[in-house]
């Protein structure tokens, strides 16, 4: 109840509701073994983070996405956890090794079996982190691929149309003032 609470604020758009219901759902699954619950728990956390709490925030959840992922040896929710982590690390200016995380993470995607939402989340956010990188042409494959994805399967949510808006600002490249 909890989860779905977070969820509906979030869609709401009342974030700080959703973030505290993540915080108080997360421990509580856990501990009765909904282990899949509780890893979406502090992923949706880390997406919140992403527009309302600070990168170190962001890789905190992240990291713990990856703990519990690891845990119960779930490589689909391992994939969440290190391109998660890639996102606080890029936002923070750490590239090298935001871009490792995302190598990890596609290498786990590609061993869980490919769910479309996912890799179209993943490759939303590779396409953040090579756009932080000034990586302009793998940013550019990222996100065509992540909305291709979108468009296809008709799974529009928030947090792969980001790669619409990030297709568009990598279309400029570094010379955005002059376009």
């Amino acid at each position: 109840l909890l989860l779905s609470a977070a969820l509906t604020h979030n869609a709401r758009g009342k974030l700080a509701l959703a973030e505290s219901e993540c915080l108080k759902a997360a421990p509580l699954l856990s501990k009765v073994g909904a282990f899949h619950y509780a890893t979406y728990s502090f992923h949706v956390n880390r997406h919140l983070q992403q527009v309302i709490g600070s990168s170190d925030a962001e890789v905190k959840f992240a990291r713990e996405v990856l703990s519990l992922a690891t845990s119960v040896g779930n490589p689909l929710h391992q994939c969440w956890g290190n391109y998660d982590i890639a996102s606080g690390l890029s936002r923070a200016g750490k590239l090298g090794a935001a871009m490792s995380q995302i190598e990890i993470a596609r290498d786990l995607l590609n061993q869980s079996g490919s769910v479309p939402i996912t890799r179209s989340i993943f490759l939303t956010t590779e396409g953040y982190v090579r756009l932080q990188a000034s990586d302009y042409e793998g940013a550019t494959q990222s996100c065509e691929e992540a909305w291709r994805i979108c468009r296809n399967s008709m799974a529009y949510m928030e947090y792969n149309v980001r790669s619409l808006p990030q297709l568009i600002e990598v279309i400029s490249g570094p010379n955005w003032t002059t376009v």
